[in-house]
């Protein structure tokens, strides 16, 4: 394994408004240059969206590799502005004057070393929503703050006041459109908020918010309309029939700098002009209309596409101990007495993944991506959990690693790994490993060999770290067996970055899902991108897909996603809104709605997020749809024990359908996590990770859900529409909900009807989709926009539909 060289980033200080120039040293930025330079990278920027009269902060190690020397300008162009900025480090902090609202793209400037780039930061200024929280408690308190999901949980970001003595608390905050999930902590005591009747389906029981971006329809249109060899044309405007006000159009060229594109405009029409730009650039848009309200932004690859980009990425994730045992051979349990079978090895193996690749199971799928669970040695003995009810558990998941370099033998071999990988590629799907860097297990040689590469256990305060996630999020251990990695030790550092491109090297794999982004230090997640895109991704020629697990708000997703950093995040916050909205029906898809336009503000076009309905740390879907969750008295994980769910109402097929139908029909790479393709149940971990079934195993339902979700992966791949294309919400209403989706002569209507009664509905699809006859891709219905822009449709109770122009 080669070692990597340190290097020192120097602290930028502050300068004159509009540049920066780099000043004195410091410990923590020193980490982010221990891969060498290789000149200046500049990577693509989304659209940012920021307040008026307040500071906005901008983490430039996502989306750029600058060096000591580097100078960062604003220069003013005609109709911009030019706003007082400071560099702090990675940090680029931009003043946004109180008199300015509306849609700028920023030009950014980067010159080192004789190199220079020049990009657009996109700023849609405005001012956010404010939200009064009250609190009447019924007995006096000392202390009352609210911590959710928009200020990362921290108890005394916003604290509440009671200083006109009236008996109630308040606090007032700016929020963003979207879901909330949020708590009162009065006291140091949690509870929901006694004023809001809208409590989360799951075990937290949290209180649920939504801010509303507008009513359905008011979010002004942007089509992609046709294309020709210089030119794109967008239908864009609001729906008074207005143009739009202010129109944002950008190149972003393959070396990651843009440049603005010229454009013309004839009524509700907007030709760009891309003459000259080839493969690997892309176009966004994004326009304001002349109330202030925004589009989603439009990304259109320019010349002939590439064959395969993530979006276009339908990823399956195997938990390979309980996927399928192909090899008995192999079979290791620990054999502990004390150890309950949940949590006991089971014998899966990479034999019988090999099997399903082949007999062409994922194919039929739609999927085109696989996730592995870490394939890493594991320890061979069972281990005490700390907490109660202080369980033992195997390392059968393989987050509990012993050795980054070897297969573990439950598993296989690495030259059986290599096969693995190779099938898959021969069939058009790509491969996605487990990647583990914030902790080994004690067993590890690293543990006895380095023990200076671990934090303490112990705080200065004698307390044990354990779990402490919002505490110590770089630091807290995950149980007294698994010490976290201190990945402030530049060797350590080295070790792991070397480690992940021989995995690559030696397997061809893809790319990596990354375990636990939150609690490891951002300059390693900058290391891992520049190491491999230095030694992995040049060679190849195309980009390495890393996806990350971050259960923060979006915010503190994308603190850890961009062009130098991760692709993509697990997208939680929609989950959040998805499963009360399809599972338990307590949801509205009002607050879904507002929850996926919120992602697309937040991500942009330029991040590939992944989209779920489960994975390996929640409960199932089924289990909520069948209503054996929540439980009032235990956790979901004791549930598995005590009780496990099991289906009992046929119906809850159609719910597990309809939230598949929703994540495959909007922007990211849809997740399947094994067995909800036919609809698995499962109370919390470990009872969500039982042994999967297949063919005659299955139930009538379950056949026939599975044969659902393999023709939804079909329909995915055949529409770009569904990944690259316009959505606008068309129809919202108490029970039912429909967007459409436009790419050029790509023209699909998403409905659902989570209702127990057949409705038909009159909805107005112009300009979105034109007048003519459409065909539901998912039955046989048919049905007909007509010339004024409506079209007429009935839906069964309980299913989605998705129509097409035939």
């Amino acid at each position: 394994m080669n070692k990597i060289l340190l290097t020192f980033f120097m602290v930028m200080a502050c300068a004159s408004p509009g540049a920066a120039q780099a000043g004195s040293a410091g410990d923590e930025d020193g980490l982010y240059r221990l891969v060498p330079d290789t000149g200046v990278y500049l990577g693509w920027m989304p659209v940012s969206y920021v307040t008026a009269g307040e500071k906005f902060t901008l983490d430039l190690s996502r989306f750029m590799d600058a060096d000591t020397g580097t100078k960062i300008t604003t220069p003013e162009e005609p109709g911009g502005f030019a706003p007082a900025m400071a560099l702090k480090g990675r940090f680029l902090e931009i003043a946004v004057p109180e008199d300015r609202e509306g849609l700028f793209d920023l030009p950014v400037a980067v010159a080192t070393g004789g190199k220079s780039a020049k990009s657009y930061l996109t700023l849609v200024i405005n001012r956010r929503n404010r939200r009064v929280f009250t609190y009447e408690p019924q007995k006096p308190v000392k202390k009352v703050s609210v911590a959710g999901s928009f200020n990362g949980w921290n108890d005394s970001a916003a604290p509440m006041r009671d200083d006109d003595k009236d008996g109630v608390w308040e606090a007032s905050l700016t929020l963003d459109p979207g879901n909330h999930i949020y708590k009162f902590v009065v006291d140091g005591e949690w509870i929901p908020d006694p004023g809001n009747p809208d409590i989360s389906a799951d075990q937290f029981r949290n209180s649920l918010l939504t801010v509303e971006a507008g009513a359905a329809g008011k979010r002004p249109y942007l089509i992609p309309e046709r294309r020709g060899l210089n030119e794109i044309v967008f239908r864009a405007g609001a729906e008074d029939g207005k143009p739009p006000a202010k129109i944002s159009a950008l190149v972003q060229k393959a070396d990651g700098s843009s440049r603005k594109a010229a454009f013309t405009t004839e009524k509700d029409l907007i030709k760009v002009d891309i003459s000259g730009e080839g493969a690997g650039s892309f176009l966004r848009v994004i326009v304001m209309d002349q109330a202030g309200g925004v589009s989603a932004p439009l990304r259109i690859p320019l010349g002939v596409p590439a064959r395969f980009g993530w979006n276009d990425a339908v990823i399956y994730f195997a938990m390979l101990d309980r996927f399928r045992n192909g090899d008995t051979k192999n079979d290791k349990p620990t054999k502990d007495p004390a150890i309950l079978f949940p949590n006991e090895y089971h014998g899966g193996d990479l034999a019988g993944l090999l099997t399903k690749i082949e007999d062409g199971y994922f194919t039929r799928l739609g999927v085109n991506a696989l996730w592995l669970s870490p394939v890493y040695r594991n320890p061979d003995a069972a281990f005490r959990e700390y907490a109660e009810p202080r369980r033992y558990f195997s390392g059968y998941h393989g987050y509990w690693p012993v050795d980054f370099q070897k297969v573990d033998s439950r598993l296989g071999d690495l030259a059986l790994l290599k096969k693995v990988v190779a099938a898959a590629h021969n069939k058009g799907i790509r491969v996605l490993f487990d990647m583990v860097f914030n902790h080994a297990h004690t067993e590890h040689p690293y543990w006895k060999a380095h023990p200076d590469w671990f934090v303490p256990l112990r705080l200065p305060d004698g307390r044990e770290n354990l779990r402490l996630w919002n505490d110590y999020p770089f630091t807290t251990w995950f149980d007294r067996f698994i010490p976290t990695f201190d990945l402030g030790r530049p060797e350590l550092v080295s070790e792991l970055l070397g480690n992940a491109k021989w995995w690559l090297e030696e397997t061809g794999a893809d790319g990596f899902r990354l375990d636990a982004v939150k609690h490891v230090r951002h300059h390693f997640w900058c290391s891992l991108r520049k190491y491999l895109r230095a030694g992995v991704e040049r060679k190849r020629g195309e980009r390495l897909y890393l996806v990350g697990e971050t259960f923060l708000d979006r915010g503190g997703i994308m603190e850890f996603v961009g062009p130098n950093k991760l692709d993509g995040q697990f997208d939680f916050p929609l989950y959040d809104a998805l499963i009360p909205a399809f599972a338990s029906g307590a949801g509205s898809f009002q607050a879904l709605d507002a929850a996926l336009e919120a992602g697309e503000r937040a991500y942009g076009k330029e991040t590939v997020p992944s989209t779920l309905i489960g994975n390996q740390d929640k409960a199932r879907f089924m289990a909520f749809a069948d209503g054996d969750l929540p439980d009032e008295k235990i956790s979901d994980g004791e549930v598995g024990y005590e009780k496990p769910p099991q289906v009992d109402n046929a119906g809850s097929y159609a719910r597990l359908r309809q939230a598949f139908t929703f994540i495959f029909t909007i922007d990211g790479a849809p997740l399947i996590y094994y067995g909800d393709e036919y609809g698995m149940t499962g109370a919390g971990d470990p009872d969500n990770r039982r042994d999967m079934k297949f063919g005659d195993e299955l139930s009538g339902p379950e056949k026939e859900t599975l044969a659902y979700t393999g023709s939804l992966g079909r329909l995915r791949a055949a529409h770009p529409a569904l990944r690259l294309g316009s959505r606008r919400t068309v129809l919202l209403e108490p029970g039912l909900y429909a967007y459409a989706r436009a790419y050029f002569d790509d023209r699909l209507l998403v409905i659902f009807n989570k209702s127990s009664d057949e409705r038909a509905v009159r909805i107005k699809v112009s300009p979105d989709l034109p007048a003519g006859k459409y065909k539901d891709l998912l039955g046989t219905r048919e049905a007909e926009v007509g010339p004024d822009g409506y079209i007429e449709i009935s839906v069964p109770p309980m299913a989605a539909a998705v129509f097409s122009r035939q």
